[in-house]
């Protein structure tokens, strides 16, 4: 059945952008426990060590990629949601011709 089939693909990429979301906030989290570092050092009088900032441009990137698939996701979500509403009505017409 069409119904349910919409319903499965979109139950999962639903749960695709949960995911995507959950990492998100990880990775959020891990910047801002390298930002509070890098205060550290800055407070302290120190440079920031290279590996810090890279760490922090890594993360940076890291959490673009994936706010990123996110959006993909919420746009596959819109399209799948088309696509069935679309070969359901085209099932709908092809049924009301072949009972005529």
């Amino acid at each position: 059945d069409i119904t349910i089939a919409k319903q499965r693909r979109l139950d999962e990429i639903n749960n695709q952008i949960v995911l995507l979301n959950s990492n998100v906030s990880t990775l959020k989290s891990q910047m801002d426990s390298e930002h509070q570092r890098a205060a550290i050092f800055e407070r302290n009088g120190q440079p920031i060590p290279q590996v810090q900032l890279d760490k922090i441009s890594d993360l940076q990137k890291a959490i673009k990629v994936t706010e990123d698939q996110v959006a993909q996701r919420k746009q596959e979500l819109v399209d799948e949601t088309a696509r069935f509403d679309k070969d359901s009505a085209r099932l709908i017409l092809l049924n009301q011709q072949r009972n005529k």
